[in-house]
């Protein structure tokens, strides 16, 4: 059960001119493609010759941007990674937007530069759970950094990826080496081949990014098989690094997911920390999705091995239940990040306690500031509270799809991430025989294919959808997964029954009579 106080923040409808129309709010209606297909149809010049007043433009959004977004308050939206926020952050937007303080540089941010690094405090300490004596050294110190707020986790983990090459091939007398020489002489330097990061093949795509940004090339980016739970397998990671020793090539990371975005499972994190501390190897694990699972202890043995990490990435914007744009990397070592260090005369001096001389990005505005609102809003009960609603609503989820031969439950669940697929009536005692051909399972992929595009399209609810390479039970035989992540606090039961049952009705209109 969630506190009403806390379900109140997701509630309660605040005075705003670009409010969602109340008659969308209040209902079921996701999405209206109708809507949205006459506006992509539209030609209207955007650049004004002459200008207009806020009243009219707020009036012309109202009429023709609004009836054509996602709404993502309904309680039937049960599809991505983006949840409804507390509408209290409206308020809280319009003073950022006021104050535009930049948080590059201490003159042009002030207390917000010492409260966004107290915020990094809180966080690396939920996860490292560090003496405080520690926290009190380093939560302030400008030659220090316990972590980086990015806008995603997507630069999360380029960054982290940035600090791990930099400290890898770096001499420990000159942690600008990396910087000075490049990879390739690094490497050259050091009697390497190439350089390679180890993950599972379940890898968020933005290490394909930071493979390609870092001039590794994804071909660097080793990927390992998954089990049939999704999870990485350990032989094989052990495999890779031998194979990587006996060629000649550095490994500039090892990385572990907490919470993959396909199916949200979690990878044995205590052991891939041991192997990397045994190696020596960085090791960073992606928690953008699972790491909220640290406030609750029903989750937090899920985790086990985290606070072994090198690095750790966190997204605000999921299940942090901030704004979009906010990412967190927390480091460690709070030395770390020197090796990514930048000065500007003008602006990043040395000494000086800016933001900016340790972070991939420079000019961004004081998003940090919604996490500190979070913390006290929400606190510690109201994220166990979020978390373990998510799961007890995925579990619910998981329980209806069990006990309806109109649905395959494809993977048992980790977190609140579930997959499952529509069986059409005439397929179900193949199932039930385990007798499937593959002639059925392609058949089957179509069929669950144009089920989410129609549920898409007609709007009252909406899961999205995958395609798994690897099940418990089909093996690496591809498979489409309708994909439902329940993460909105308001949504009950009755509301993934409905789901449901739209998408049993939706399913019989495309099968095969």
């Amino acid at each position: 059960m969630i506190d009403p106080s806390i379900k109140a923040l997701f509630e309660t409808t605040p005075p705003s001119h670009i409010a969602v129309p109340a008659t969308r709010a209040a209902g079921p209606l996701v999405s209206s493609a109708q809507t949205l297909s006459s506006l992509i149809n539209q030609q209207r010049p955007l650049l004004k010759q002459d200008p207009i007043s806020s009243t009219q433009y707020f009036q012309n959004l109202e009429r023709d941007i609004l009836p054509g977004i996602v709404n993502l308050r309904s309680t039937r939206f049960i599809g991505h990674m983006t949840a409804p926020l507390p509408l209290v952050y409206e308020q809280l937007g319009d003073y950022l937007i006021s104050w535009n303080q930049n948080l590059v540089k201490l003159e042009t941010s002030g207390l917000l530069t010492c409260l966004e690094m107290e915020i990094l405090a809180e966080l690396h300490a939920l996860f490292f759970d560090r003496e405080p004596s520690f926290y009190q050294t380093h939560s302030q110190n400008p030659e220090a950094s316990l972590g980086m707020v990015t806008t995603g986790g997507t630069l999360a983990n380029i960054a982290a990826m940035w600090v791990a090459r930099n400290c890898a091939l770096s001499a420990q007398s000159d942690p600008f080496q990396a910087e000075k020489l490049g990879l390739s002489e690094s490497l050259h330097q050091q009697g390497y081949e190439k350089a390679v990061i180890i993950g599972s093949e379940l890898m968020h795509y933005s290490f394909d990014k930071a493979a390609d940004l870092s001039g590794l090339g994804t071909h660097q980016l080793i990927k390992i098989p998954v089990d049939s739970a999704h999870q990485l397998r350990i032989t094989a990671l052990k495999d890779a690094i031998r194979n990587a020793h006996r060629r000649h090539w550095k490994i500039l990371a090892i990385v572990g997911i907490a919470g993959t975005t396909d199916s949200g499972t979690i990878d044995p994190l205590k052991q891939m920390a041991e192997i990397a501390r045994h190696e020596q190897i960085w090791f960073h694990v992606d928690a953008a999705w699972g790491g909220p699972f640290i406030f609750s202890p029903q989750t937090r043995p899920a985790l086990d091995g985290i606070e072994l990490a090198d690095s750790i990435t966190i997204d605000g914007h999921k299940q942090l239940y901030t704004p979009l744009g906010i990412g967190c990397l927390l480091f460690a070592d709070p030395h770390a990040a020197v090796s990514i260090q930048k000065n500007a005369p003008y602006i990043l001096r040395e000494g000086a306690p800016d933001l900016g001389k340790r972070s991939l990005e420079g000019s961004r505005p004081a998003n940090s500031l919604y996490i500190h609102a979070a913390f006290q809003m929400i606190g510690r009960s109201g994220y166990q509270q979020l978390v373990e609603h998510g799961l007890a609503n995925t579990l619910k989820f998981a329980d209806l799809i069990r006990h309806s031969p109109d649905f395959q439950l494809l993977i048992e669940p980790q977190t609140n991430i579930l997959l499952y697929r529509f069986i059409p009536l005439h397929l179900q005692p193949k199932l039930a025989s385990d007798s499937l051909t593959p002639d059925d399972q392609r058949l089957l992929n179509d069929v669950n294919t144009k089920l989410q595009d129609s549920l898409r399209e007609q709007g009252h609810s909406f899961v999205s959808r995958t395609t798994l390479s690897m099940t418990p039970q089909y093996g690496r035989t591809p498979v489409v997964a309708l994909r439902a992540i329940l993460a909105n606090p308001l949504t009950e039961e009755f509301d993934l029954q409905a789901a449901l049952c739209e998408q049993v009705n939706i399913g019989q209109t495309l099968s095969p009579k």
